[in-house]
Protein backbone atom coordinates (compact mmCIF):
# COMPACT_ATOMS: atom_id res chain seq x y z
CA UNK A 1 0.00 0.00 0.00
CA UNK A 2 1.49 3.34 -0.75
CA UNK A 3 2.10 6.25 1.75
CA UNK A 4 -0.36 9.13 1.27
CA UNK A 5 3.18 11.14 2.12
CA UNK A 6 5.19 9.60 -1.16
CA UNK A 7 2.27 11.04 -3.28
CA UNK A 8 2.23 14.97 -1.72
CA UNK A 9 5.61 15.85 -2.99
CA UNK A 10 4.38 14.50 -7.26
CA UNK A 11 0.92 16.76 -6.51
CA UNK A 12 2.66 19.64 -5.50
CA UNK A 13 5.45 19.59 -8.47
CA UNK A 14 1.87 19.40 -10.76
CA UNK A 15 -0.20 22.02 -8.81
CA UNK A 16 2.65 24.22 -9.46
CA UNK A 17 3.66 23.16 -12.97
CA UNK A 18 -0.14 24.11 -13.95
CA UNK A 19 -0.08 27.27 -12.10
CA UNK A 20 3.19 28.21 -14.22
CA UNK A 21 1.43 27.22 -17.56
CA UNK A 22 -1.52 29.47 -17.16
CA UNK A 23 0.77 32.83 -16.47
CA UNK A 24 2.39 32.24 -19.93
CA UNK A 25 -0.79 31.60 -21.87
CA UNK A 26 -1.41 35.45 -20.93
CA UNK A 27 1.29 37.04 -22.84
CA UNK A 28 1.88 35.37 -26.01
CA UNK A 29 0.81 36.55 -29.33
CA UNK A 30 -0.09 33.57 -32.13
CA UNK A 31 -1.12 33.40 -35.66
CA UNK A 32 0.64 33.96 -39.14
CA UNK A 33 1.84 37.29 -39.08
CA UNK A 34 3.97 36.52 -35.78
CA UNK A 35 6.47 34.94 -39.00
CA UNK A 36 7.17 38.32 -40.34
CA UNK A 37 6.54 40.81 -37.53
CA UNK A 38 8.00 40.49 -34.07
CA UNK A 39 5.48 39.47 -31.56
CA UNK A 40 7.52 38.47 -28.45
CA UNK A 41 5.70 39.88 -25.21
CA UNK A 42 7.33 40.45 -21.72
CA UNK A 43 4.04 41.66 -19.87
CA UNK A 44 0.46 42.90 -20.73
CA UNK A 45 -0.94 46.49 -20.10
CA UNK A 46 -4.83 46.55 -19.61
CA UNK A 47 -6.03 50.10 -19.85
CA UNK A 48 -9.95 51.88 -19.14
CA UNK A 49 -11.11 55.12 -20.42
CA UNK A 50 -14.10 56.66 -19.78
CA UNK A 51 -16.01 57.15 -23.45
CA UNK A 52 -16.78 61.20 -24.07
CA UNK A 53 -20.21 60.30 -25.75
CA UNK A 54 -21.67 57.05 -23.50
CA UNK A 55 -21.74 58.32 -20.43
CA UNK A 56 -20.91 55.32 -17.61
CA UNK A 57 -19.43 53.35 -20.76
CA UNK A 58 -15.85 52.49 -21.22
CA UNK A 59 -13.23 52.36 -24.01
CA UNK A 60 -10.67 50.08 -23.20
CA UNK A 61 -7.24 49.35 -24.43
CA UNK A 62 -4.68 46.16 -24.08
CA UNK A 63 -1.46 46.38 -24.52
CA UNK A 64 1.00 43.69 -25.16
CA UNK A 65 4.93 44.93 -23.75
CA UNK A 66 8.07 44.20 -25.39
CA UNK A 67 10.31 45.59 -22.77
CA UNK A 68 13.97 45.95 -24.24
CA UNK A 69 16.55 47.34 -21.91
CA UNK A 70 15.19 51.30 -21.65
CA UNK A 71 12.70 51.17 -24.36
CA UNK A 72 9.34 49.73 -24.63
CA UNK A 73 7.36 48.23 -27.81
CA UNK A 74 3.89 46.89 -28.02
CA UNK A 75 3.71 44.06 -30.73
CA UNK A 76 -0.02 44.23 -30.11
CA UNK A 77 -2.60 46.70 -29.53
CA UNK A 78 -5.92 45.90 -29.28
CA UNK A 79 -8.51 48.52 -28.96
CA UNK A 80 -12.16 48.16 -28.35
CA UNK A 81 -14.63 51.02 -27.69
CA UNK A 82 -17.86 51.41 -26.18
CA UNK A 83 -20.30 49.79 -24.90
CA UNK A 84 -18.11 47.16 -23.58
CA UNK A 85 -20.03 43.99 -21.93
CA UNK A 86 -18.29 40.87 -19.81
CA UNK A 87 -18.56 38.16 -22.22
CA UNK A 88 -20.07 40.15 -25.37
CA UNK A 89 -17.58 40.28 -28.50
CA UNK A 90 -16.72 43.48 -29.74
CA UNK A 91 -16.24 43.59 -33.51
CA UNK A 92 -13.14 44.85 -34.81
CA UNK A 93 -12.42 47.17 -37.05
CA UNK A 94 -16.04 48.45 -36.68
CA UNK A 95 -15.42 49.41 -32.87
CA UNK A 96 -11.93 48.85 -32.04
CA UNK A 97 -8.53 48.28 -33.73
CA UNK A 98 -5.73 46.19 -33.69
CA UNK A 99 -1.93 47.84 -34.01
CA UNK A 100 1.38 47.14 -34.01
CA UNK A 101 4.71 49.46 -33.15
CA UNK A 102 7.93 48.09 -32.78
CA UNK A 103 10.70 49.34 -35.22
CA UNK A 104 8.34 51.62 -37.56
CA UNK A 105 6.63 48.16 -38.67
CA UNK A 106 2.78 48.32 -39.14
CA UNK A 107 0.38 45.44 -39.50
CA UNK A 108 -1.51 45.58 -42.29
CA UNK A 109 -5.13 46.76 -42.42
CA UNK A 110 -7.80 44.78 -40.53
CA UNK A 111 -10.39 43.11 -42.16
CA UNK A 112 -12.19 41.43 -39.41
CA UNK A 113 -11.96 40.13 -35.74
CA UNK A 114 -13.50 40.61 -32.68
CA UNK A 115 -12.16 40.92 -29.28
CA UNK A 116 -14.66 39.90 -25.63
CA UNK A 117 -13.56 40.87 -22.09
CA UNK A 118 -14.18 37.76 -20.31
CA UNK A 119 -14.20 39.64 -17.05
CA UNK A 120 -13.97 43.44 -16.87
CA UNK A 121 -12.90 44.79 -13.76
CA UNK A 122 -12.49 48.44 -12.01
CA UNK A 123 -9.30 50.22 -11.93
CA UNK A 124 -6.90 48.06 -9.75
CA UNK A 125 -8.75 44.58 -10.23
CA UNK A 126 -8.44 42.13 -13.05
CA UNK A 127 -9.97 41.89 -16.25
CA UNK A 128 -9.05 39.09 -18.78
CA UNK A 129 -10.29 38.13 -22.02
CA UNK A 130 -9.10 36.88 -25.89
CA UNK A 131 -9.00 38.50 -29.45
CA UNK A 132 -8.42 37.60 -32.82
CA UNK A 133 -7.85 39.52 -36.13
CA UNK A 134 -7.38 38.46 -39.96
CA UNK A 135 -5.80 41.42 -42.15
CA UNK A 136 -6.41 41.79 -45.96
CA UNK A 137 -3.62 40.16 -46.99
CA UNK A 138 -5.12 37.05 -45.09
CA UNK A 139 -2.44 36.88 -41.93
CA UNK A 140 -4.02 36.13 -38.36
CA UNK A 141 -3.14 36.89 -35.32
CA UNK A 142 -4.67 35.88 -31.63
CA UNK A 143 -4.24 36.48 -27.96
CA UNK A 144 -5.56 35.76 -24.81
CA UNK A 145 -5.00 38.56 -22.18
CA UNK A 146 -5.24 39.19 -18.31
CA UNK A 147 -4.11 42.52 -16.41
CA UNK A 148 -4.88 44.80 -13.72
CA UNK A 149 -7.30 48.03 -15.16
CA UNK A 150 -5.09 50.71 -15.23
CA UNK A 151 -6.69 54.58 -15.60
CA UNK A 152 -5.37 56.82 -18.65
Amino acid sequence: MTSIYRLIPGLALALVLGACGNDSSDKELEGSVCTTFKCEVDYVEIYRQENRELEGQYDWKVMYVKQDKQTQRWPAIVVATAPVKEGEAVPLPARGSITHVVDGAEFPELREGEVTFDTLGDVGEEASGKFFGTFVTGGTINGEFSATVQSL
